[in-house]
């Protein structure tokens, strides 16, 4: 008994004490450059929008053209107007407005391990690889008609005002209505089978109420570029704050900072962790 309690006090050596010193050095170091990087890189980037927010000019009237404006980062509120004809080629299905988008869903097996019933059907955007399953009953149950990409089809001429939206504004309208939904099936689609593909479809409508931020350029509105390679283009659907649609066209950086952030806060824990048990060892080591 007492050589067992011997090996226990000796199972802390020296070499253990250089490695766990060395990991939690390397930790702290790697926090605090973490950390000050995240916090710099915040501040540059609030400093640039605050910026962006002082040159961005209000446009009083999108209604006609304004050529004092022309080269200008400009903040504006009006309707995005489009009546043109979109047509899904593909599956025949048309409607005005400012854009057509195509979704795909698949009636699935999905494994839901945590849950009961552990196994269920339902619609999911994409195929499910049933090989995975770890019930080796669900294994190669799922099966798909046929894969359907998503799509959208976009008018080419939407107006803002006097002046015309480019493609990437567009892109970026959200508000949609649905127009038609198609079915394929190998069976009777009284009711939903494995395999199974839903299709929906929604539009833009004509006329959507939007605040844009965005370069005027003659009689278009285009993402603005920055010096520093930056773009800013961004679009909401009703009214909006100048400053914060501008934090919008400059993406999501609060989150990723905040995850940074909390990265760096795990590292810290993760150092003073390594460094408690270091400190218990050489302590236990000591009072053999």
């Amino acid at each position: 008994m007492s050589k067992r309690s011997k090996k226990k006090k000796q199972s802390f050596p020296n070499s253990y004490v250089i490695i766990y010193c060395l990991v939690a050095a390397l930790l702290v170091f790697g926090a605090i450059a973490l950390l000050r990087w995240n916090e710099q890189d915040a501040g540059k980037e609030s400093r640039a929008q605050e910026a962006l927010s002082e040159v961005c000019l209000d446009m009083a009237d999108p209604g006609r053209i304004d050529p004092s404006l022309d080269g200008k980062l400009v903040y504006a509120k009006g309707k995005a107007v489009s009546h043109e004809l979109l047509t899904d080629e593909e599956f025949g299905v048309s409607a005005r407005g400012i854009a057509l988008h195509r979704a795909s869903e698949y009636y699935q097996w999905v494994e839901k391990l945590k849950k009961e019933p552990p196994y269920d059907k339902k619609w999911v955007g994409s195929p499910v690889d049933s090989r995975l399953f770890k019930d080796k009953h669900y294994r190669n149950k799922n099966t798909v008609y046929r894969e359907v990409p998503n799509g959208s089809v976009l008018s080419d001429n939407v107006m803002f005002g006097a002046y015309r939206l480019s493609e990437e504004f567009v892109r970026r309208i959200s508000t949609t209505e649905k127009v038609d939904e198609k079915y394929l099936s190998k069976h009777d689609m009284s009711f939903a089978q494995i395999g199974d593909v839903r299709v929906t479809f929604s539009r833009a409508p004509e006329e959507v109420a939007v605040t844009i931020v965005g370069k005027v350029e003659g009689g278009t509105i285009v993402p603005y570029q920055t010096d520093d390679g930056g773009t800013y283009c961004a679009v909401k659907v009703g009214d909006c704050d100048k400053l914060a649609l501008i934090e919008t066209a400059a993406g999501d950086f609060g989150a990723f900072y905040w995850i940074v952030r909390v990265l760096g806060i795990v590292m810290l824990l993760a150092a003073a962790f390594v460094i408690y048990v270091t400190y218990d060892g050489i302590k236990n080591r000591s009072a053999k």
